[in-house]
């Protein structure tokens, strides 16, 4: 059997749609979310990618140092080298 809109109180009516236009909004925010952790994720991902490659050029650079200078530290503000021992 099917109701004829007349049946039911417009205030009855109007807390359905109101409700249906929460659940609505809710479901549009979960997937905004949604990207913005996928974007996040995607983000994090190249930031890790580059990490790796300074890594593999603070490995090549501490190689050549050592190549060139012996083994050592230098202090970056003054530029002195320390050789070890």
């Amino acid at each position: 059997a099917e109701f004829i809109m007349g049946n039911f109180d417009s205030k009855d009516l109007e807390a359905l749609k109101s409700h249906q236009s929460k659940t609505d909004q809710l479901i549009v925010q979960l997937g905004q979310i949604s990207l913005q952790k996928y974007q996040l994720e995607e983000s994090e991902q190249n930031l890790r990618q580059e990490m790796l490659k300074i890594r593999e050029e603070e490995q090549k650079i501490a190689s050549n140092f050592t190549s060139k200078y012996g083994k050592g530290t230098l202090d970056l503000t003054s530029g002195t080298f320390t050789p070890q021992d």
